[in-house]
């Protein structure tokens, strides 16, 4: 799940946005702790961070959105999907996904 934090932060601050996509995915254990609550999961981001170290991530850079093309979506939840859509857009892995 995405949440609107972010949509509200650049609503406020009218910010245009730069999708990146970072391949990879969290370990299993993450995903569970993300089910048990907020705490446990910001627990094991360290936890995360730290298996990673030292090995090769790709990054994806998408297109610059203007805030105007944001602004015009309207609503948090809109702004929110659009903006989970172009992220996904750009995993190399989702090719023939819905999203493209």
């Amino acid at each position: 799940d995405w949440k609107q934090f972010t949509s509200k932060i650049i609503m406020k601050n009218q910010s245009p946005v730069l999708p990146i996509f970072f391949e990879g995915q969290n370990s299993e254990l993450f995903h569970v702790a993300d089910k048990i609550g907020q705490v446990f999961r910001y627990s094991l981001m360290i936890y995360e961070l730290k298996r990673r170290m030292g090995k090769k991530i790709d990054v994806h850079i998408g297109q610059r959105i203007p805030f105007e093309t944001i602004k015009e979506i309207g609503n948090l939840i809109e702004i929110t999907k659009f903006l989970r859509d172009s992220t996904y857009r750009l995993d190399p892995s989702n090719k023939n996904s819905i999203l493209n």
